[in-house]
């Protein structure tokens, strides 16, 4: 639907981007990266109310949350390996248009592109 973001009717396509996002099953927010991430963030316009650490994050990976702004980082210099898997769970379900503003971090600290979803 040409939104930016990969969720359940898109199909992620990674030849122009370097970070691609889906939303399975209004749960499973999962990535697939060409690089290393060590940071992430995005925005929820309040449909969060739990979340915990997919099973792609690291330990000493941390996810922390500011109203309504979800971070994830390292103070230790840990990195989410380039690849897929999941960065968080939800529960109860969301939606994916309540989410915005992704931002993702690479091993540098330089922002990585993100998108990359068609159609």
């Amino acid at each position: 639907d040409e939104d930016g973001i990969c969720d359940d009717i898109d199909e992620c396509i990674y030849d122009e981007f370097d970070v691609c996002i889906r939303l399975e099953d209004g749960i499973n927010l999962n990535y697939q990266s060409s690089l290393n991430i060590s940071e992430f963030e995005f925005n929820h316009n309040g449909c969060v109310q739990n979340f915990y650490a997919g099973d792609a994050i690291p330990g000493g990976f941390s996810i922390a949350t500011n109203g309504a702004i979800i971070h994830g980082y390292s103070t230790a210099g840990v990195l989410i390996p380039a690849g897929n898997g999941t960065l968080i769970n939800f529960s109860p379900s969301i939606t994916i248009d309540c989410l915005s503003h992704f931002t993702f971090k690479g091993e540098d600290g330089s922002f990585l592109s993100d998108g990359g979803c068609n159609d």
